[in-house]
């Protein structure tokens, strides 16, 4: 465990999440930081005010860092609460599914997720923005699942039985929506089983809806399951291959429109929001800073563009970056005279925190920052 860096640590916890008693975690956590000179602060969610009382709490407490135990709805609920504030969040997996902490591979296990909360790297995230009013940071459908969401949230045995009736029913029910649909470059009209807006690239259970997908890219996609195939579900089940075009359309944007004949089942992040015939997304880009395992340990590096693979390209590792990071943000500081020396601080090993600003400022999706400091590290040499 890091040793030289005192954190002080706020601990949200879902006292229901995944079945645990509130005590179990807050017991574990204690146990792991026993020895370790962090400060810790705990807060229970009650399921009452929660969003006003966890705001209140953060700034009553001044946090070096958050760190969300439970499910993927208390992830969602905190990353909300943080974003555009620049203060790291952690996840200690803590629900049934863990989509989010799945999709950034942040270990099952508490102890092994919580020296990712602490030793981790920091990555940007990006998010969705859904009707102008709430976020999405993993995956939003119309449709099937949204339906799935629902019949499982009315049983009262919940589990893999309540799951298993509610696939039957769903299938059962299962109809095809008319849908409109417009991206970035596009409108059109199909008729779907399920549209999903995916940040993402995975379900909790698993399943790979959304092979492509990145995080923390600047952009989301638009997936529209025309068919419901065997060899695409077994595709999306067991591998990370691109869909048949006929069967699951895939569309990257920075936007969308979708807008229903009927209103259709919807639901956020796994909160169904009941039924909508209207949709309006648009991406925030490197709106939260999260925790995840680091690079140089984790598949994610393989997932998408980052700074450190820009780095490495240009022939600028971690330790020449440290004699030639000056005279580049000289260049960057002619180029946007309003960023600042916090807005431009380099430390080793912390390339993504540099990334994540530098996004965030310019307002500009994260392959739009690589090619420009490209652009820019050409013209110095």
């Amino acid at each position: 465990m890091q040793k030289d860096e005192k954190l002080k640590l706020l601990f949200i916890i879902n006292p229901v999440s995944g079945g645990k008693e509130k005590s179990d975690w807050e017991e574990k956590i204690r146990f792991y930081f026993k020895t370790s000179p962090h400060i810790m602060d705990f807060y229970l969610l009650s399921g009452e005010r929660d969003e006003t009382s966890v705001a209140h709490h953060i700034e009553s407490v001044s946090p070096d860092r958050i760190v969300a135990v439970g499910g993927d709805g208390t992830v969602k609920m905190v990353a909300e609460l943080l974003q555009n504030k620049n203060l790291p969040l952690a996840i200690i997996p803590a629900g049934s599914a863990n989509g989010m902490a799945k999709e950034l591979e942040i270990p099952l296990d508490v102890d092994e997720a919580l020296e990712v909360a602490i030793n981790g790297e920091q990555k940007s995230l990006d998010a969705i923005k859904i009707n102008d009013e709430e976020m999405c940071i993993h995956l939003s459908d119309l449709g099937l699942n949204a339906m799935l969401v629902k019949y499982f949230e009315g049983y009262k045995k919940r589990g893999m039985w309540g799951y298993g009736k509610s696939i039957f029913r769903v299938m059962w029910d299962k109809q095809k929506m008319h849908v409109t649909i417009k991206t970035d470059k596009e409108t059109f009209k199909r008729k779907a089983y399920m549209v999903v807006l995916a940040n993402a690239r995975k379900y909790g259970t698993g399943g790979n809806i959304n092979p492509d997908g990145d995080v923390s890219d600047g952009f989301f996609e638009v997936v529209v399951m025309r068919k419901i195939n065997l060899i695409e579900i077994m595709k999306g089940l067991f591998t990370d291959k691109s869909f048949h075009p006929n069967r699951i359309e895939v569309f990257k944007t920075k936007t969308a429109k979708l807008i229903t004949m009927k209103k259709t089942y919807f639901q956020v992040d796994g909160e169904y929001r009941g039924r909508v015939n209207e949709l309006k997304a648009e991406i925030l880009p490197g709106i939260l800073q999260i925790m995840v395992p680091r690079l140089q340990a984790s598949k994610q590096a393989k997932h998408g563009t980052n700074f450190s693979t820009y780095l490495k390209t240009n022939n600028m590792d971690r330790l020449e970056l440290k004699g030639r990071w000056n005279e580049l943000k000289g260049k960057v500081k002619q180029a946007h005279g309003d960023l600042t020396d916090d807005d431009l601080r380099y430390e080793d090993g912390k390339e993504d925190e540099l990334y994540g600003r530098l996004q965030t400022k310019l307002g500009k999706t994260r392959e739009d920052v690589i090619d420009w400091l490209k652009g820019l590290d050409k013209d110095r040499r």
